[in-house]
Order: C-alpha cells, then structure tokens, then sequence
C-alpha cells in the first residue's frame, strides 16, 4: 500500500516429474512508488540430480512504470546444493541482475550447519563485480535462523 499501490499476487507450482518441480510466482497492478502498470514473475525449476545434489534454476522479471519512464529488470540465479549428512550442506550460487541497461552480477559460496532440528548457522562468502559501475567486491556473512 505503499503510495496507495495495489496489485495482486498469487502463482502455481507444479510437480513435473519425481525429481522436478516448476513454480510460477506473479505479481501485477499499480507498484505505488515504484510505478503504475507494474508486472513481476519469477520462474523457479528445483530438480534434485542425485540423492546429495539438487540443482535450482531461478528467473525474475520485473517491469514498472513511473512518471511514463518504463523500468524494466530481468536476471537470472542459479544454485547448486550438497548435502554431506543431515547436519551440514555446501551451496552455490551464481546470479545476473540487467538493471535499466547495467549488468550486476554475484558468486556466493555456503556452508550450513545444522547443529539442531530449529538452529541453522550458515557462513558464505560473497564475491560481486559490475563491470559498467567498476564494482568489484568479496565480502564475508553469517546468518543464523531459529525457528520456533
């Protein structure tokens, strides 16, 4: 509701064969401050490749309007997962943002642990470069999630 926006969402997610499941999440109507005529999608297909391994293909697509100037975003993530036992996993991720004609893209690398059934710590490492902005950064993060 913010600037009296309004829009809708809603989506689907489908289980296409015993290791793959496809979702379809959308959003559309008037963004408020980000724009009138606003339409959003992300396009998710998670396939487990063995017993150990799952693979994630992730794309969104953004687009707006604001003061008659049309935005529109569209990037693309993927994720590769391992899980070594119960208690821990490694992740990967690679992403591309095309923002308003700039590319931004982002290597992450992940551990999670998972000392408990509730507690989960997971350490990455994140390395992020834009090559029109002259970005180029590593930067180091934990998160830690306990649910209740």
């Amino acid at each position: 509701q913010f600037d009296e926006g309004n829009s809708f969402l809603g989506g689907l997610s489908l289980q296409l064969t015993d290791d793959t499941a496809f979702t379809y999440i959308t959003t559309f109507g008037d963004f408020g401050a980000r724009g009138d005529n606003g339409y959003s999608h992300s396009i998710l297909f998670d396939t487990q490749l063995t017993d150990n391994i799952n693979y994630i293909f992730q794309s969104d697509l953004a687009t707006s309007e604001l003061d008659g100037v049309l935005d529109h975003d569209v990037g693309i993530n993927q994720y590769l997962l391992y899980s070594i036992n119960d208690y821990i996993g490694l992740g990967s991720r690679i992403e591309w943002w095309h923002d308003d004609g700039t590319s931004f893209n982002a290597y992450t690398f992940g551990v999670n642990v998972r000392p408990t059934e509730r507690l989960v710590f997971r350490p990455e490492i994140r390395h992020d470069w834009s090559p029109a902005n002259d970005l180029a950064q590593t930067t180091f993060g934990v998160d830690v999630f306990l649910t209740f």
